[in-house]
């Protein structure tokens, strides 16, 4: 992501919340080939750290 992002140099990177997850965010323009020049946006999202979660043990 911080490659795209000094790529980009109208890119933003933040740090994010979803829901209790720490999360990096990567938003920026990227170029359409058409003759209008538009772009479209692109989000990225990243997670960060470890996620722990709970799972059923399947009885063998």
């Amino acid at each position: 992501m911080r490659i795209l992002f000094s790529r980009f140099p109208q890119a933003t990177l933040r740090d994010e919340k979803l829901g209790w997850i720490d999360a990096l965010r990567l938003d920026f323009p990227f170029p359409v080939d058409n003759d209008d020049k538009s772009s479209i946006e692109i989000h990225l999202h990243a997670l960060v750290g470890t996620i722990e979660h709970e799972a059923i043990p399947i009885p063998s």
